[in-house]
């Protein structure tokens, strides 16, 4: 079974509701926070106030939806996201720690999938890339995957992936 499949299988008992950046709450901030407690915990992310979580996940020049996940009456997972004319772009995502062997932000990934399939758009941008950073190494898994280079679209395959510096 692959991966994505046993993913949405292990949160299939997850309610997932959409809402606006607008309707940003103390429940979206109190996960947050748990996350960059645990994930974050080096660097300037750890400490934000509720401000500054709306104006890092916020954007002025568009529309910016939040894909939540529901666990019972519990909020698990956050996926921000932008809408473009012709496609999604995932933000970030944030989630509940305790669940990281649900894999939640790799399902925060299939569930802006599957919200592009029901707006009918054809792209899902998983956002900047830094080639050397382990925690945004899991964008290579998701297939097929094309790099902006010089104001050109390359298809990435796992040739090119080995084949360059740090990998």
């Amino acid at each position: 079974m692959a991966r994505s499949e046993r993913t949405c299988k292990t949160n299939r008992d997850i309610d997932i509701r959409y809402r606006s950046q607008a309707d940003f709450s103390d429940v979206h901030f109190e996960l947050y926070n748990r996350y960059l407690e645990s994930r974050h915990q080096e660097g300037g992310m750890a400490e934000h106030t509720q401000d500054q979580m709306e104006q890092f996940l916020g954007c002025s020049w568009g529309e910016t939806e939040l894909i939540e996940g529901w666990l019972d009456d519990q909020l698990v997972m956050v996926a921000v996201t932008d809408r473009t004319p012709n496609a999604l772009s995932a933000l970030y995502t944030f989630f509940d720690p305790q669940l990281h062997k649900r894999s939640l932000g790799t399902f925060g990934i299939l569930c802006q999938l599957e919200r592009c399939t029901q707006l009918g758009l054809p792209w899902l941008y998983l956002g900047y890339w830094i080639e050397n950073c382990h925690k945004m190494s899991y964008k290579q898994a998701f297939k097929p995957l094309e790099l902006l280079n010089e104001g050109e679209w390359d298809f990435l395959d796992d040739t090119w992936l080995l084949n360059e510096p740090g990998f």
